[in-house]
């Protein structure tokens, strides 16, 4: 198998996630191994690690040096739709089925379910780690973005997202909290910021995002190919094409490696010497 991705993929010419607005020239990539086939989600924690959900809804640990370290079978909880690691110490894993949220930690064993029901939550369409821990979710039913506690109250409650959006027809897929704005990232329609009080502050209107992560600078995000860094700051963008297509997610790790997502294989890459 990593003989015909190698021959298929050849060198990768790719720019490190969060270093777009720094960096003068593309760094050069070669494909060394493949960790894992049939994933549909991966996230990656401050600490290195790689989290990763499979076709038939396991999750898989990867370590700093990208060897598979645990993985446990989830699917009979439903199927696993966004998987956020932004707490290195409590993965969140979300069922938008069952309109629940579940919380393993870094060994992957599970540590508590979050029936959205009962926040009165009518159908979560998307969701994401809060940065004081709590949780977001955008709740389709009445069109609002909500903050949630552990206990069962919702403590943030956005106005209807609808007189925000001109008549658009909204379809978020994740939310990104960086403690000082919230992105709540709809594919067709681009990024809806809100500050950490759930109020709104202005669209993004940059379409085709399919995997993002953001910092207080600014985000990072993929979309048509193109590898790309929005500055909150100045609101320049800068654009890095992407060298062929299925490329669904990219981290640069340490050590000079690069974990790739493609298509539904979870990629090695290491700088070409």
């Amino acid at each position: 198998m990593f003989r015909s991705l190698h021959f298929k993929l050849g060198l990768l010419f790719l720019l490190p996630v969060f270093n777009l607005a720094a960096q003068d020239s593309l760094v050069n990539l070669r494909i060394t191994d493949t960790l894992a086939a049939q994933i549909k989600l991966c996230a990656w924690d401050k600490l290195g690690n790689t989290y990763a959900v499979d076709a038939g809804n396991r999750l898989l640990k990867f370590d700093s040096d990208a060897k598979r370290v645990s993985t446990l079978n989830y699917s009979y909880s439903g199927n696993i739709a966004w998987l956020d690691a932004s707490n290195p110490l409590e993965i969140l894993l979300f069922y938008p089925e069952m309109n629940s949220l579940a919380v393993v930690d870094n060994n992957l064993a599970l540590k508590g379910r979050f029936e959205l029901s009962s926040y009165e939550i009518v159908q979560a369409s998307a969701v994401g780690r809060a940065y004081d821990n709590g949780f977001w979710v955008f709740d389709s039913g009445d069109m609002t973005l909500k903050k949630l506690g552990r206990d069962a109250e919702v403590n943030i409650k956005s106005g209807n997202l609808l007189q925000f959006s001109n008549g658009l027809r909204l379809s978020p897929q994740f939310i990104l909290d960086n403690g000082e704005r919230v992105l709540l990232v709809d594919s067709v329609n681009g990024f809806f910021v809100f500050d950490v009080f759930g109020q709104f502050i202005k669209r993004i209107p940059i379409q085709g995002a399919i995997w993002a992560e953001t910092t207080r600078m600014g985000i990072s995000f993929l979309a048509d190919g193109q590898q790309v860094w929005y500055d909150f700051q100045s609101l320049e963008r800068r654009y890095s094409p992407l060298p062929f297509r299925g490329i669904k997610a990219i981290k640069q790790m340490p050590k000079g490696t690069s974990l790739i997502l493609v298509k539904d294989y979870l990629l090695l890459a290491r700088t070409k010497k």
